[in-house]
């Protein structure tokens, strides 16, 4: 898989839920009209649902940026 611009490389079909009263911070993308939750955030706990470490210059710069 080729990235380009911003992609970040996401391999499976597996999704988060969000329940509204959570008090999660979170980001979205947007796929073949779907909305997915791609990252979330709660209190010192971070996670991607897409692979940082398969996703380029922009993964490795996630990293750098958590360290």
């Amino acid at each position: 898989s080729s990235m380009v611009g911003n992609d970040y490389y996401f391999i499976h079909s597996f999704g988060l839920n969000l329940n509204n009263k959570m008090n999660i911070d979170y980001a979205k993308t947007e796929y073949e009209n779907s909305s997915i939750v791609a990252a979330i955030k709660l209190d010192n706990v971070f996670a991607t649902q897409f692979h940082p470490e398969k996703s380029g210059l922009k993964g490795v710069s996630i990293f750098n940026n958590y360290l």
